[in-house]
């Protein structure tokens, strides 16, 4: 069944402004864990101006360029600052267009498709997660989708005028992400071509998109040469080619995305895997378009996890592309006919009626067990909770056909996730990481008793940005990564580190503590020498 223009594109823009205001609402109130590095780069922006490379106190950041934060930048600049929404708002519009464009390559099919696609990204926890904070990676992953949704739909139907947004497409990957950005949509497009047949395409594409990897990499060296000379050229190089490669992490082995996306891309990821492993000979033997649209699916999955499983360098959020091939196979699971999917699928159906009420019964027994702290957190969500858990329930009772209560829980599960995100793990984090409080308790004692602020043994880029990002303004910290350098530096001056740096140095009489606090998850101090040691 083929979903017609009006309707496809009436739920495109449902689904993009429902998304965005899912991907919005609630925020925490100050900068938090990774977006504070970002969120710093857009501050420094508004101080210094638009330039190649984002910038801190310390200089140019070389590990990503500056698009993303000029558009972080570009939306401030209707707030008048940085805040947390304004420096979100780009990352839940691009997830926001992900969501639309998995739903456009499914309902091209079948709406049913379009429609449990969108909700398996939707309870895909990262996926939401980094929707919900400042993600560059959610770029490469808009960019791959849109690439292959281009070639997609060109083979299918469209003109092939279509195709030529697909190299200012590719541009403006390695525009916002560095090479990454522009060789995975390039490897996901000429396979496509390459399983498809239409080898000339595929040559030309993989021609045009070394060419254009090659000219971009040339402008991106320039760019770092202009901003910072030979040294940063090195540091640009290290950080977003050689670096990658060479890390000897203890995750940096080929299968560690194989086996950590089960959990971190859940439930699309290990229901897809079911999916692939229940119709390998269709997948290898496509004859229908749906069939034809799940091996394309595979292929995209696959080129990623194998490309990406080479380089040492090897974080969750860089595979985010595979979301929206492995949300439409895993979504393949209720329009499928085979009866051990269809068991599967009662299985999962099962386990959303209980999601909200398990929900419910969880966050009641953490309001007792923590003593009713965060009462009002708490209270809200089990009221929350509990109307998605009537819901549920009059959905469970109803009349409908079965397939009508299949979309209608399967939705309810949706809200619930979004719900919980919103309505608890958002504020607890914040709770939990918060460091505002800290940040304004010591630039007021500065402002009573001008003195340098410095990190001691802490930095540069560590606590120090989640300091600098919350400060209501600029500053400059020096940093000591010494004990010589900490009991020559000239007095008087504020001292700030770790609680377990502090506790090697608080039996000595020259270390006055001033006050205790946290960056991020980690206890803190600010300190003073009163005299020479």
């Amino acid at each position: 069944m083929f979903t017609d223009n009006h309707s496809l594109n009436r739920n495109s823009w449902l689904i993009f402004i429902l998304g965005t205001l899912a991907f919005t609402i609630g925020l925490n109130p100050e900068f938090i864990a990774f977006e504070t590095r970002f969120a710093l780069f857009a501050q420094e922006m508004f101080r210094q101006g638009i330039t190649f490379f984002p910038m801190t106190y310390q200089g140019p950041y070389p590990d990503y360029p500056a698009l993303p934060t000029i558009f972080i930048y570009g939306t401030s600049l209707l707030f008048g600052q940085v805040t947390p929404l304004s420096a979100i708002l780009p990352t839940a519009l691009t997830s926001a267009g992900i969501l639309v464009l998995i739903y456009r390559l499914g309902a091209r099919f079948s709406p049913s498709l379009g429609f449990y696609s969108v909700c398996f990204a939707l309870l895909t926890q990262i996926f939401i997660d980094k929707s919900r904070t400042i993600s560059p990676d959610q770029y490469v992953s808009l960019i791959t989708t849109g690439v292959f949704y281009l070639a997609y739909t060109t083979h299918r139907n469209h003109p092939a005028k279509s195709l030529l947004w697909i190299p200012p497409l590719l541009i403006l990957g390695f525009a916002l992400r560095g090479p990454i950005g522009l060789v995975m949509p390039a490897a996901v497009l000429c396979c496509f071509y390459l399983f498809h047949q239409q080898f000339k395409r595929c040559f030309c594409f993989g021609t045009l998109s070394f060419t254009l990897f090659l000219l971009c990499s040339g402008l991106l060296l320039a760019a770092a040469y202009h901003q910072g000379g030979h040294t940063f050229i090195k540091q640009v190089v290290d950080f977003e080619a050689l670096g990658r490669m060479t890390s000897s992490q203890a995750n940096s082995h080929f299968f560690y995305y194989w086996h950590t996306s089960l959990a971190n891309y859940a439930l699309a990821y290990p229901i897809a895997l079911l999916v692939i492993l229940s119709l390998i000979k269709k997948i290898t033997r496509p004859i229908s378009g749906q069939e034809k649209l799940l091996r394309d699916c595979v292929v995209w999955f696959l080129i990623i996890m194998l490309g990406m499983s080479i380089p040492g360098a090897k974080k969750a959020r860089y595979i985010l592309p595979i979301l929206p091939p492995i949300t439409l196979i895993a979504a393949y699971i209720f329009i499928a006919s085979e009866k051990f999917l269809q068991t599967i699928k009662l299985i999962l159906i099962t386990c959303f009626y209980l999601f909200p009420l398990l929900s419910c019964f969880i966050i009641t027994a953490g309001l007792f067990l923590f003593c009713l702290r965060h009462m009002p957190i708490y209270s809200s969500a089990i009221i929350g909770t509990a109307l998605l858990s009537v819901s549920s329930l009059f959905i469970l009772l109803s009349t409908q056909p079965f397939i009508q209560k299949e979309k209608q829980i399967t939705l309810i599960a949706v809200l619930t996730l979004l719900f919980l995100n919103i309505a608890v793990l958002t504020p607890i984090s914040y709770q939990l990481e918060k460091t505002k409080p800290f940040v304004q308790a010591v630039l007021a004692l500065q402002q009573k008793a001008p003195a340098p602020l410095i990190f001691y043994k802490v930095g540069p880029d560590a606590e120090d940005i989640k300091f600098a990002v919350n400060a209501d303004q600029s500053i400059r910290p020096l940093f000591i990564q010494t004990d010589q350098a900490l009991w020559h530096y000239p007095k008087p001056a504020y001292f700030i580190t770790t609680l377990d740096v502090y506790r090697s140095l608080e039996n000595n009489p020259s270390v006055t503590l001033i006050m205790q606090g946290k960056i991020g998850h980690r206890p803190c101090v600010v300190f003073r020498l009163t005299k020479k040691t």
